[in-house]
């Protein structure tokens, strides 16, 4: 109980985190947002490849192989994005 007390002062008080952990979690997060990028631009090389001889539209190609895009589901990099 006592260590629940602790916390609910903590959060009462606005000190969630402290500034060295809210550091690590914006680094960690920058971090990982490069990746999706780097990610999101080696599938556009691989899937711009494969379309090239495709007979048909890219959207077929991406429902034939069963792929969501980002934008399928929302997601957008430049929203979430690192500062």
């Amino acid at each position: 109980i006592k260590q629940n007390e602790e916390r609910l002062a903590q959060l009462r008080s606005g000190e969630v985190i402290s500034p060295e952990e809210k550091k690590r979690i914006e680094t960690e997060h920058a971090a990982m947002v490069k990746q999706w990028k780097a990610r999101k631009r080696m599938f556009k090389n691989i899937i711009d490849a494969m379309s090239e001889g495709y007979p048909g539209k890219l959207r077929d190609l991406y429902d034939e192989l069963g792929i969501e895009t980002d934008e399928d589901v929302q997601a957008d990099v430049s929203i979430i994005g690192a500062k």
